[in-house]
């Protein structure tokens, strides 16, 4: 584990050092942690977002436009950090998703798959390059699949381990604590990590590890309810999401998010020219009201037009999955790198989901099902009816780089590459 973060340790900190990239993404989180580092206001100018251009200075600031846990964290940095080192506060991060994907593969298969999963991590191009910027996606992923490895870690079964071992408290306090910061940082994760612990709860070959879902379960709780708890005392109002999620969905599902995503890239890029009707509707509206109209339009769209809406997602799916982006040819060297990388990486993980073979008497694998079963499926309903990108791949990416890495280790040991036998290696890993 130690010689895969060294490597991805040393390549995320030349990227962040030498290539110029955009650190920031356009989804306020910076903006806001500026605003609450330097005044201690939770506040963004993103009006514009719910009312439109025309909204003007009357739309204001919005006080709950994203959920707090990449603003926290980017607002601890632009406090305390010099400005050389921003840069890299999110390489710490994509070192743990890592990190924690090594680990996860040693447990289920030893550390040959644990370090081949690591190699597909570190090497991946879009993690090389979007890696150091400052993006939730990799601060929800990085946290859920840390809450995975400590799962794993609560049963002593397994390649190389020689039998249960008592679960630690500490353990089970820091599945809580991260289950309830990812649930903070991104709606995804909440959907993600709640139905991983239900699963958990309810499958019986799985009631050694019930303690951890627990720990889940109420970390979420606490902090999804800590956030309402905010919003009642600033907003007169209790809502655990935020104020973009409406407009999120409605511009996901619209008529021209198809076309959108097409010709512009994004499915929200053509919202100034074809949503003048819903902005002369939201604005003069508060930015709760504003959230409900779009929610209410986009459900509403959603069951009129099904088909018209299952059209659009599978485009989306499509571009999730190779990372294509439309709008540019199939030929530019990014669209070359992209579909390239994605397609090898899909048709290995395919190979390996029909080849890999785990060891049975402790309940790792059918945790594994369980974990590749919700990530696929949020992925999935997530995608159709919500933005588009490989940033919004993060969470399942780690169950693609295992199951990679068990292609790979597969090869290899075809063609005689590795030793057969691996029982030395997974008594070194115990």
């Amino acid at each position: 584990m130690a010689g895969v973060g060294a490597l991805c340790l040393i390549i995320q900190i030349a990227v962040a050092t030498w290539i110029p990239i955009q650190w920031e993404t356009p989804n306020f989180a910076s903006a806001i942690a500026r605003n609450l580092a330097s005044g201690g206001s939770f506040v963004c100018d993103a009006g514009w977002r719910l009312h439109g251009p025309a909204g003007g200075p009357e739309a204001g600031a919005v006080r709950m436009f994203h959920l707090p846990g990449e603003v926290l964290y980017l607002a601890a940095a632009f406090r305390w950090l010099p400005s050389f080192l921003l840069h890299y506060v999110h390489v710490p991060l994509t070192v743990l998703l890592v990190l924690a994907t090594v680990y996860v593969g040693c447990r289920l298969h030893g550390p040959r798959l644990g370090w081949f999963a690591g190699f597909f991590a570190s090497l991946q191009p879009f993690v090389i390059l979007h890696g150091p910027v400052w993006d939730d996606a990799f601060l929800s992923a990085a946290t859920e699949w840390t809450v995975f490895a400590l799962l794993f870690s609560l049963h002593g079964g397994g390649p190389g381990v020689a039998g249960p071992v008592k679960t630690p408290a500490l353990r089970l306090l820091a599945i809580g604590l991260l289950a309830g910061y990812a649930a903070i940082t991104r709606s995804s994760s909440q959907v993600f990590l709640a139905g991983t612990a239900l699963l958990t709860l309810f499958t019986p070959s799985l009631r050694q590890l019930r303690s951890g879902a627990v720990a889940m379960l109420i970390g979420i709780a606490l902090a999804v309810g800590s956030w309402g708890v905010r919003n009642q005392l600033t907003m007169g109002t209790w809502v655990v999401g935020t104020s973009h999620d409406g407009i999120t969905l409605w511009e996901s599902v619209y008529p021209s998010a198809r076309e959108a995503l097409l010709t512009r890239g994004q499915t929200e890029r053509l919202n100034e020219q074809r949503m003048q009707d819903d902005f002369a509707n939201t604005a003069r509206m508060t930015e709760l009201e504003a959230n409900r109209y779009f929610t209410h339009r986009a459900l509403q769209y959603m069951l009129a037009h099904p088909l018209d809406v299952a059209r659009t997602a599978t485009i989306k799916l499509a571009v999730g999955m190779s990372g294509w982006s439309p709008p540019e040819s199939p030929f530019t060297p990014r669209n070359l790198v992209a579909i390239v990388s994605n397609a090898l990486l899909l048709l290995l993980a395919a190979h390996g989901a029909m080849t890999m073979q785990f060891p049975g008497g402790w309940p790792g694998p059918r945790l594994w099902l369980v974990i590749v079963a919700m990530a696929v499926l949020s992925f999935l309903a997530l995608t159709c009816v919500g933005p588009v990108g490989l940033r919004y791949r993060m969470s399942l990416e780690p169950v693609l780089w295992i199951l990679a890495a068990g292609s790979l280790l597969h090869w290899f040991k075809k063609f005689g590459w590795l030793p057969t036998n691996e029982t030395g290696a997974q008594t070194s890993m115990g």
